[in-house]
């Protein structure tokens, strides 16, 4: 069930929207059509690929200073996936990445994500 303002959007059509931008060298726009996909899709089959996407263009965002927000946007997808009993193995990895590239975040939030990745290798 989707809701006002959810993304509709499917890998294929992310993939083509982000290859246009990337065409164009609007890496920046790039990053923000993914973090908006990020917050507002239930889309799993998507996360790999706006992740992928992240992460190419990783010395853009860290020279936009972007990092912390990517950081809370993942980390709030985290939270709201695991709320609802779905672990994304490739957001807590991009999460664990960031916080090993020295991202702050508070000391229980990362006992949950060590936590919550424990359990995904065990399933």
């Amino acid at each position: 069930m989707t809701s006002p303002g959810s993304c509709l959007m499917n890998v294929r059509q992310y993939v083509t929207v982000i290859k246009i931008f990337e065409i164009l060298q609007d890496y920046t726009h790039a990053i923000e059509i993914s973090l908006w996909v990020l917050e507002n899709t239930n889309e799993s089959s998507i996360y790999p690929f706006i992740i992928d996407t992240l992460h190419r263009h990783s010395s853009i965002w860290k020279l936009a200073n972007m990092t912390s927000r990517i950081a809370s946007i993942t980390w709030a997808k985290h939270l709201a996936l695991s709320g609802r009993g779905v672990s994304e193995r490739s957001i807590m990895i991009f999460m664990a990445q960031l916080i090993q590239a020295g991202v702050l975040i508070a000391e229980d939030d990362k006992k949950k994500l060590q936590a919550d990745m424990q359990v995904k290798v065990h399933n």
